[in-house]
């Protein structure tokens, strides 16, 4: 019974070491271990982009920016900065930040959100190519850029909220 036992736990401790993982041989002959790279479905939209809105808002009717930013993560996450020191601002020199908020991807370049401002619509994007987004919501359809020569720690001082009311 000693050897049948002595037998089955030498089996099992054998098949538990040799199993469960990948491996190759290199070219110097020597085994090791395989890391599949799954690619992240964010990184080709991580980055700041240029969702700024023209409105014609003063009282000559030329076109009026509202100077926003979005900042897409690769972590799924993004967040909107938008520029106080315009005609839609609060005319102080700094930006007020949104809430992180997560979006989703569903394959093909399409990504989508809920929008917590308009009502819990749902606004859907399409990354066109590397620098350019269409943007789909209740509002109709926005095109953005990237800002390649900007990153987030740009996008500075950040306002007193008590000061932007």
């Amino acid at each position: 019974m000693k050897i049948k036992l002595t037998i089955v736990l030498i089996t099992v401790t054998m098949l538990v070491a040799c199993g469960g993982s990948s491996s190759k041989t290199n070219d110097s002959g020597n085994t090791e271990n395989v890391v599949l790279d799954t690619p992240n479905p964010f990184s080709d939209i991580s980055g700041v982009w240029n969702s700024s809105i023209v409105e014609n808002l003063n009282e000559t009717g030329q076109p009026t920016l509202d100077e926003i930013y979005t900042v897409f993560r690769s972590d799924g996450s993004f967040v909107v900065y938008d520029y106080e020191n315009d005609a839609f601002g609060s005319f102080l020199n700094c930006y007020t930040q949104s809430s992180v908020q997560q979006f989703d991807h569903l394959g093909d370049n399409k990504f989508s959100f809920t929008d917590p401002e308009n009502g819990g619509a749902v606004s859907s994007f399409t990354l066109i190519d590397m620098n350019n987004i269409s943007l789909s919501n209740v509002d109709g359809v926005q095109n953005w850029r990237r800002e390649g020569a900007l990153v987030e720690n740009n996008l500075s001082p950040i306002c007193n909220r008590s000061l932007t009311r």
